[in-house]
């Protein structure tokens, strides 16, 4: 991911989910199979992902992380309780979008 957002692309408006054809390669993305238009704060380079604010960003990165901590971890479905767990909930709670090194879609390191 890099900041690039003055990247202008264009796309079909139907914002509907769709496989890439030759004429959307340029602007889809791999991880949720949509076309992004116009600027964006940040963008993945592997799947094409675009961020278009720090808060989606924040957004995306809470979500993936809830996600792991809930798979992976009996602490969610019990009385299990491991101080390690709370510090990855409090970083992902407090961490700043600049602080965010990889897309949390494709978990593609920049």
């Amino acid at each position: 991911m890099t900041g690039l957002g003055s990247w202008l692309i264009s796309s079909p408006a139907d914002g509907q989910r769709h496989d890439p054809t030759s004429q959307c390669h340029s602007i889809h993305c791999y991880s949720c199979h949509l076309d992004h238009v116009g600027t964006a704060w940040r963008w993945c380079l592997e799947c094409g992902h675009a961020y278009h604010t720090k808060r989606g960003l924040r957004r995306a990165y809470h979500r993936a992380t809830w996600a792991a901590l809930s798979r992976q971890q009996p602490w969610l479905r019990g009385n299990n309780f491991h101080p390690s767990i709370a510090a990855e909930v409090w970083r992902a709670a407090t961490i700043r979008a600049d602080q965010i090194n990889y897309c949390p879609l494709c978990l593609h390191d920049i």
